[in-house]
């Protein structure tokens, strides 16, 4: 299968490097033109819990040299989706199918803008990632990812998909709660990202003392209150005891939002956090917990770079 990841950085990377050494015939479609020159001469460096390798990849910043794919894993920011879904238009051929497990609200929107809702399928991840330099990548986890179809059970083309996860050694589950994932993945990173951004702790660090813990209850009980609004049906029955548990599981790992903030990057705050309080805001449920992480991290973002950019109204 030919498959293209746009976006190499920390999760694509992993995931790229690894169904590449799996036997797929796999291009890492990246921007940065340092990493993919680094791929390219020396390899993908993978740290992963399972031991280290360098990987021989095919990497690029140019889309038009890869050809029509059979799957697209789109794995950008969410400020960059939009962006990303027009870029892979020469990758889309007549059963091309583009796959998203990124953080946050609105990306399976955004691409399907650009290709068509038929050719989109999503879910979430749990792997840990991150990005150590150009053509380095480490995995953190390798928690389970979990695929699905919109509002259906698993179709045939989820599970060739799932299948090709798990023989190149990550854990897949299929759902027919899609909707409900995204949610308590979102639910996840609403507590655990901003907070870590803001404190510099890690997510076992937010739990060690009692202000940490009820910090966590605090934000979890006011996304799972929207969650219950919007009639989504999380995938945990109590969202405290799923995002404390997630925040032993993950240790030591830094969260995607403190590793943006640290190498003054910008965030997914308006996609995660800010997400919750568009949609409490539609849902009629207050939401004063996210809307001050959101706006938190984005004086946090403008102090770095010297600027307030358009953001979407909260």
């Amino acid at each position: 299968m030919r498959i293209a990841v746009i976006g190499a950085g920390s999760m694509g990377g992993v995931f790229g490097g690894r169904l590449t050494a799996a036997g797929n015939d796999v291009w890492l479609v990246d921007v940065w033109q340092a990493h993919v020159d680094a791929m390219n001469r020396d390899g993908l460096r993978l740290e992963a819990p399972d031991g280290s390798r360098v990987i021989p990849v095919r990497a690029t910043s140019d889309v038009a040299k890869v050809g029509v794919a059979d799957l697209v894993i789109v794995f950008v920011k969410s400020y960059d989706t939009p962006a990303a879904a027009r870029s892979a238009l020469p990758l889309v051929g007549e059963n091309t199918v583009l796959l998203t497990m990124q953080n946050g609200l609105g990306n399976r929107d955004a691409i399907a803008a650009v290709v068509g809702e038929e050719r989109v399928v999503s879910g979430v991840s749990y792997v840990g990632a991150a990005l150590a330099g150009p053509g380095h990548v480490r995995q953190t986890s390798s928690n389970v990812s979990l695929l699905g179809e919109m509002d259906a059970g698993p179709t045939p083309r989820v599970q060739r998909i799932a299948g090709l996860l798990e023989e190149a050694g990550f854990p897949v589950r299929l759902t027919d709660n899609l909707r409900g994932e995204i949610w308590g993945k979102l639910l996840v990173n609403c507590v655990g990202n901003a907070s870590c951004a803001l404190t510099g702790l890690t997510g076992l660090g937010l739990i060690q003392f009692p202000s940490g813990r009820e910090w966590v209850r605090l934000v979890a009980e006011e996304t799972a209150a929207v969650a219950q609004a919007l009639g989504i049906r999380l995938p945990y029955p109590d969202a405290t005891e799923k995002m404390f548990q997630n925040c032993e599981v993950a240790g030591p790992a830094k969260p995607s939002m403190l590793q943006d903030v640290e190498h003054g990057r910008w965030t997914e705050i308006d996609y995660i956090n800010g997400a919750v309080v568009r949609e409490g805001g539609r849902a009629g449920v207050p939401t004063p917990y996210n809307r001050a992480l959101t706006l938190l991290v984005r004086m946090l973002e403008s102090r770095q770079h010297g600027l307030e950019p358009d953001r979407p109204p909260l």
